[in-house]
């Protein structure tokens, strides 16, 4: 299969460059999610305001989680949105943007609460998280080295965050377990986003350098055929042009 970072090793964004910004927003978005879990730790030990709790609506951390899926998800639209070779990124586009969209309605929630809320928890939601892997396996395929970890990770992430929320269902009239269970879940769903995000940083700095270059080359071409025609004469163009001078003028 056709690895994305392998297209370019030159232009403005080679495949350093590509690897570096995957891993700086990488790790610039799990610096958030570190930041949002402690201030959920701290608010619950405190003032235990609903603003700072991590399994609220409408929070701190619902507000994070949705603008980092919506972010990767648009980042990752316009990395893969008219190549062939990255036709798993739209699709993992749309699950994020589609996660971003859940995080501000909170329509997972509602669903469960309209219907049975175990066969929801235990049972749909585990088979929908499974077909989402299966699309970031194939987003994994695509990339390599830095990106590909940073999707395997957030691959391992949202089976954690599943897991923990499977397991809150079956614990929840257990207080101290289940709000482990809630730090969990909610951080590795922020984990997610932000590694994620991290990851279509490649792809998208792949597709810049690919226009770049084929701007540069066709730059270089233009000025080249420039060049040819606005060419200087050469010696013998000029020993023809003087004998053909002479001739004119002994004749005359």
């Amino acid at each position: 299969m056709h690895l994305v970072n392998d297209r370019y090793r030159c232009g403005p964004f080679p495949l350093a460059i590509q690897n570096r910004w995957a891993y700086r927003v990488a790790l610039a978005g799990g610096a958030v999610a570190l930041v949002v879990v402690a201030l959920h730790l701290a608010n619950r030990a405190t003032l235990d305001l609903r603003l700072f709790d991590l399994a609220a609506g409408r929070s701190v951390a619902g507000w994070a989680s949705a603008l980092g899926f919506a972010l990767a998800g648009l980042t990752a639209l316009a990395a893969g949105l008219g190549d062939r070779s990255l036709r798993a990124w739209p699709a993992a586009a749309a699950i994020m943007l589609a996660f971003s969209a859940d995080d501000v309605a909170m329509l997972n929630e509602r669903l469960a609460d309209l219907g049975d809320r175990g066969l929801a928890l235990l049972v749909i939601e585990p088979l929908v998280v499974l077909a989402v892997l299966a699309v970031f396996v194939l987003v994994a395929r695509t990339v390599r080295g830095i990106p590909r970890a940073l999707v395997l990770g957030a691959i391992l992430a949202l089976a954690v965050a599943q897991a923990a929320s499977s397991a809150g269902f079956l614990l929840e009239h257990a207080p101290l377990a289940l709000g482990v269970l809630v730090v969990l879940e909610e951080g590795a769903e922020l984990l997610v986003a932000a590694l994620l995000l991290g990851a279509a940083v490649a792809p998208l700095l792949a597709r810049a350098n690919t226009m770049l270059l084929r701007q540069r080359r066709l730059g270089q071409s233009t000025q080249g055929r420039a060049c040819l025609m606005t060419r200087p004469p050469s010696a013998s163009t000029l020993n023809s042009t003087s004998m053909a001078n002479v001739g004119s003028s002994t004749a005359s």
